[in-house]
């Protein structure tokens, strides 16, 4: 088969991609992808060294007495166990420190899958062998012409491992304010992310992501990430309303009417307001919000989701802690009133636990909408340091307790949506551990559910392309991820070069 069969066969498969045929395309790249692996070795064996020409000859022999045959199985082992990449890169002089990264055990179980002939290929199946045929052609100095819709953000991130992955994530972290237009601020819907409406999470950002991420950005970067934090609190006072000036409003849309209306959002406003005052940024905007959020207390102790609104809310009432527990470690706005407040609200939301612990937002009508919900608010009141009380310790084990449980048993409707809610589950457990909140027993059962989730976190990733991977769950990812890794130790060309 000559190279330039090979670029054939590889626009086929991206033409069967486009036409929504997965399996074939899967099977078009899988043939391709056991082709190029065959070749590699043919064309270069003479001129490996004698030990490794031995190695294969004794792998073709054993394979043989067996009575397999030498086919792609036979292959990945040859270079999954003998280092023939390196061989290759030292005959020909073409770097292959990207072949190295490569998945080949995944494309063998995804070519072998779209063989079977009731099986079936996913899209995300079908371009990650092409996406691997690729990489293998261009070592090889092929000229690929990509289709004209050709997305390079189709093309899941490469990495060999936790490490790699962990730089690209924080890479995507860094660059992603710069983009401009909508992604001008470390800001993004949550509720559309998680179902899966990636555009309008983008353009229609809130402002509870920003608190994780401008958060994160700010302990592995430092001073650095000072100006993109800035830039994204100002954005958010940009949306703030000329009649109501400070705070954002937030439209709803009716569904079966198709009206939209608009309300001033006492939820994101504080956001904002914790932003401003854990940066130490528009110090008069702070005093003004503080008296906002005294001022908007519900009777019961909690917030509501709108200014106005009498009935406490999940979600503000975490807000509001976090705004006034930061604010009563301030001289400057601390008071008994303060104070007062901020343990009624953290004894709502102690009452508002859910017996088997955690919270539910049923914002989700689905069945892992309390699980999100916990992973999610448990973070926030982390990063709140509100002051303790016994109840208040008990109900956040208790939450804890009851993510351990439930992360293990809870059916999801997908992968993607599996990997964005373990994502905010992992990220949870990873600051739990990290203040030293948890019992030995529940340290171990912590520890223990990490180590699963890493890996497979890692696999699908390799699934993902690089577009659908959002900000917020990369950044939940990453929290996770630098569990038991030093942050001084890492490094990134790209961080600090644009502000």
């Amino acid at each position: 088969m000559t190279l330039n069969s090979y670029r054939i066969q590889y626009i086929d498969a991206r033409k069967a991609l486009s036409q929504g045929k997965f399996r074939q395309a899967a099977t078009l790249a899988g043939q391709l992808f056991e082709d190029i692996l065959a070749y590699l070795i043919s064309h270069y064996h003479d001129h490996f060294d004698n030990q490794l020409i031995s190695q294969i000859q004794q792998a073709e022999q054993r394979t043989q007495r067996q009575g397999k045959p030498t086919n792609l199985h036979y292959l990945v082992r040859l270079y999954t166990n003998f280092d023939i990449f390196t061989a290759l890169e030292e005959l020909s002089g073409n770097s292959t420190k990207i072949l190295k990264t490569l998945d080949l055990r995944t494309c063998l179980r995804i070519r072998n899958t779209a063989m079977h002939v009731d099986s079936e290929s996913s899209a995300e199946e079908a371009r990650f062998l092409i996406t691997t045929t690729e990489h293998l052609l261009a070592f090889l100095g092929v000229d690929v012409d990509l289709p004209p819709d050709w997305d390079p953000g189709s093309v899941p991130l490469r990495f060999s491992g936790a490490e790699e992955c962990l730089h690209l994530l924080i890479d995507k972290l860094w660059e992603f304010p710069d983009d401009g237009g909508p992604r001008s601020s470390w800001a993004v819907k949550e509720s559309k992310i998680l179902k899966g409406e990636l555009a309008t999470a983008y353009q229609q950002p809130g402002l509870g992501i920003a608190l994780f991420t401008t958060e994160l950005a700010s302990e592995i970067l430092g001073a650095q990430a000072l100006p993109k934090i800035q830039a994204c609190v100002d954005w958010g006072l940009n949306q703030t309303t000329e009649s109501s000036p400070g705070l954002l409003t937030a439209l709803t849309d009716e569904g079966i009417t198709g009206r939209v209306t608009r309300s001033l959002d006492l939820r994101h406003t504080v956001a904002l307001a914790i932003l401003m005052v854990r940066f130490g940024l528009h110090r008069k905007h702070c005093q003004s919000y503080l008296k906002l959020v005294l001022d908007s207390a519900c009777p019961d102790g909690g917030w509501p989701a709108e200014f106005g609104d009498s009935e406490s809310e999940l979600a503000s009432t975490v807000y509001a802690v976090e705004f006034l527990s930061l604010a009563a470690q301030s001289r400057e706005m601390s008071s008994p009133h303060l104070q007062n407040l901020l343990h009624q609200g953290q004894e709502w939301l102690v009452i508002a636990s859910r017996p088997e612990g955690g919270w539910a937002t049923a914002i989700f009508q689905k069945s892992w909408d309390p699980l999100w919900s916990t992973a999610y608010l448990i973070q926030r009141l982390f990063a709140a340091r509100a002051p303790s009380f016994p109840e208040w310790t008990q109900t956040l084990k208790e939450a804890i307790a009851f993510m351990l449980r439930d992360a293990r048993m809870i059916g999801y409707e997908n992968e993607r949506i599996q990997l964005r809610v373990e994502s905010r589950v992992a990220a949870a457990l990873a600051w739990a551990l990290s203040i030293k909140l948890l019992d030995s027993l529940s340290e171990e059962r912590a520890e223990s559910w990490l180590s699963d989730w890493e890996p497979r976190f890692l696999r699908s990733l390799k699934h993902v392309p690089s577009k659908e991977l959002d900000l917020a769950t990369g950044s939940f990812a990453t929290r996770a991820l630098l569990r038991n890794r030093q942050i001084g130790s890492l490094h990134s060309t790209s961080w600090g070069k644009s502000t």
